[in-house]
């Protein structure tokens, strides 16, 4: 999502970005970036603070481990 709000991913409706406005830079920057770099620990085994919301291990149909 950032990097399509920055003008880097785009959709054959989309038009092109000649300029990134403050708004739009610090909103994709600064919002998805920084949740992604948070989300990369998790990938480790890391707990997460989301890890409220994913239902627990014991009702998946399938472990991947």
């Amino acid at each position: 999502m950032g990097l399509y709000l920055m003008g880097k991913i785009k959709f054959a409706h989309d038009s092109e970005v000649k300029y990134l406005s403050v708004p739009r830079l610090v909103f994709s920057d600064h919002y998805f970036f920084s949740f992604v770099v948070y989300l990369i620990p998790g990938m480790f085994g890391a707990p997460l603070a989301l890890s409220g919301y994913v239902p627990p291990m014991h009702t998946h149909d399938f472990d991947l481990k």
